[in-house]
Protein backbone atom coordinates (compact mmCIF):
# COMPACT_ATOMS: atom_id res chain seq x y z
CA UNK A 1 0.00 0.00 0.00
CA UNK A 2 1.28 3.67 -0.54
CA UNK A 3 0.48 7.03 0.59
CA UNK A 4 0.46 10.02 -1.73
CA UNK A 5 1.63 13.69 -0.59
CA UNK A 6 0.85 16.88 -2.68
CA UNK A 7 3.82 18.98 -3.97
CA UNK A 8 2.55 22.52 -2.09
CA UNK A 9 1.89 25.09 -4.96
CA UNK A 10 0.97 28.50 -4.05
CA UNK A 11 0.13 31.86 -6.99
CA UNK A 12 2.23 30.25 -9.31
CA UNK A 13 0.45 27.06 -9.43
CA UNK A 14 -1.85 27.95 -12.88
CA UNK A 15 0.98 28.61 -14.27
CA UNK A 16 2.87 25.70 -13.49
CA UNK A 17 -0.06 23.44 -14.69
CA UNK A 18 0.12 25.22 -17.98
CA UNK A 19 3.96 23.76 -18.54
CA UNK A 20 2.67 20.57 -17.52
CA UNK A 21 4.30 20.85 -13.37
CA UNK A 22 1.65 21.57 -11.61
CA UNK A 23 -0.39 20.22 -9.12
CA UNK A 24 -1.84 17.36 -10.97
CA UNK A 25 1.22 16.20 -12.49
CA UNK A 26 3.20 16.77 -8.91
CA UNK A 27 3.62 14.57 -5.91
CA UNK A 28 5.27 12.25 -3.55
CA UNK A 29 4.33 8.40 -3.02
CA UNK A 30 5.19 6.50 -0.22
CA UNK A 31 5.09 2.67 -0.84
CA UNK A 32 6.57 0.48 1.57
CA UNK A 33 9.58 -0.28 -0.62
CA UNK A 34 10.06 2.74 -2.66
CA UNK A 35 9.06 6.23 -2.85
CA UNK A 36 8.22 7.73 -6.06
CA UNK A 37 8.68 12.03 -6.31
CA UNK A 38 7.09 13.88 -9.46
CA UNK A 39 6.92 17.38 -10.92
CA UNK A 40 5.65 16.91 -14.14
CA UNK A 41 8.44 16.52 -17.02
CA UNK A 42 10.56 18.82 -14.71
CA UNK A 43 11.86 16.19 -11.79
CA UNK A 44 11.29 12.31 -11.37
CA UNK A 45 13.07 10.00 -8.98
CA UNK A 46 12.73 6.42 -7.61
CA UNK A 47 14.48 6.03 -4.27
CA UNK A 48 14.38 2.86 -2.12
CA UNK A 49 13.22 3.08 0.82
CA UNK A 50 16.59 1.37 2.48
CA UNK A 51 18.28 4.34 0.78
CA UNK A 52 16.38 6.61 2.93
CA UNK A 53 18.87 7.22 5.62
CA UNK A 54 17.24 10.88 7.42
CA UNK A 55 14.19 12.75 7.40
CA UNK A 56 13.66 15.88 8.94
CA UNK A 57 11.45 19.24 8.66
CA UNK A 58 13.31 21.97 6.36
CA UNK A 59 11.91 25.59 5.29
CA UNK A 60 11.59 26.06 1.86
CA UNK A 61 12.72 29.91 2.25
CA UNK A 62 15.97 31.26 1.66
CA UNK A 63 16.45 29.00 -1.51
CA UNK A 64 15.94 30.90 -4.55
CA UNK A 65 12.52 30.34 -6.29
CA UNK A 66 10.17 27.71 -6.85
CA UNK A 67 10.47 24.14 -9.01
CA UNK A 68 13.23 22.16 -9.38
CA UNK A 69 16.76 23.38 -8.39
CA UNK A 70 20.07 21.70 -7.12
CA UNK A 71 23.69 20.84 -8.25
CA UNK A 72 26.14 18.32 -6.78
CA UNK A 73 23.97 16.07 -5.01
CA UNK A 74 21.90 18.42 -3.45
CA UNK A 75 18.06 18.75 -4.87
CA UNK A 76 14.96 21.22 -4.20
CA UNK A 77 11.37 20.41 -5.64
CA UNK A 78 8.91 22.64 -4.77
CA UNK A 79 5.73 24.69 -6.32
CA UNK A 80 5.81 27.26 -3.07
CA UNK A 81 8.34 28.64 -0.48
CA UNK A 82 7.30 27.73 2.55
CA UNK A 83 7.40 24.37 5.07
CA UNK A 84 8.69 21.36 3.79
CA UNK A 85 10.93 18.33 4.18
CA UNK A 86 14.58 17.20 3.76
CA UNK A 87 15.37 13.68 2.88
CA UNK A 88 18.93 12.36 3.07
CA UNK A 89 19.70 9.11 0.83
CA UNK A 90 22.70 6.81 1.17
CA UNK A 91 23.91 5.65 -0.92
CA UNK A 92 22.48 8.08 -3.98
CA UNK A 93 19.70 7.92 -6.46
CA UNK A 94 20.13 8.61 -10.13
CA UNK A 95 17.15 10.95 -10.63
CA UNK A 96 15.51 13.08 -13.79
CA UNK A 97 15.76 16.80 -13.93
CA UNK A 98 14.26 17.90 -17.25
CA UNK A 99 14.88 14.36 -18.75
CA UNK A 100 18.67 15.17 -17.46
CA UNK A 101 20.23 11.77 -15.40
CA UNK A 102 21.57 13.64 -11.90
CA UNK A 103 22.65 12.23 -8.77
CA UNK A 104 20.48 12.89 -5.62
CA UNK A 105 21.44 12.91 -1.80
CA UNK A 106 19.67 15.24 -0.68
CA UNK A 107 16.29 16.27 -1.72
CA UNK A 108 14.01 19.11 -0.31
CA UNK A 109 10.19 19.06 -1.17
CA UNK A 110 7.46 21.05 -0.32
CA UNK A 111 4.91 18.84 0.59
CA UNK A 112 1.83 19.99 1.64
CA UNK A 113 1.45 17.64 4.45
CA UNK A 114 5.28 17.94 5.71
CA UNK A 115 4.34 16.07 9.36
CA UNK A 116 2.44 13.49 7.30
CA UNK A 117 5.10 12.81 5.08
CA UNK A 118 7.67 12.39 7.48
CA UNK A 119 5.30 10.00 9.76
CA UNK A 120 5.00 7.84 6.35
CA UNK A 121 9.16 7.94 6.40
CA UNK A 122 9.86 6.80 9.50
CA UNK A 123 10.97 9.86 10.72
CA UNK A 124 7.58 11.60 12.59
CA UNK A 125 7.47 13.11 16.24
CA UNK A 126 5.75 9.68 16.89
Amino acid sequence: MSTRFDVRFGRLQGLAGIVGAGEKQSWVEVGDDEVHVRMGWAFRATIPRSSIVGADPEDMVGWVGIGVHGLRGRWQVNGTLGPGVGIDISPSVQARMSGIPIRLEHLRIGVADPSGLLDALGFGAS
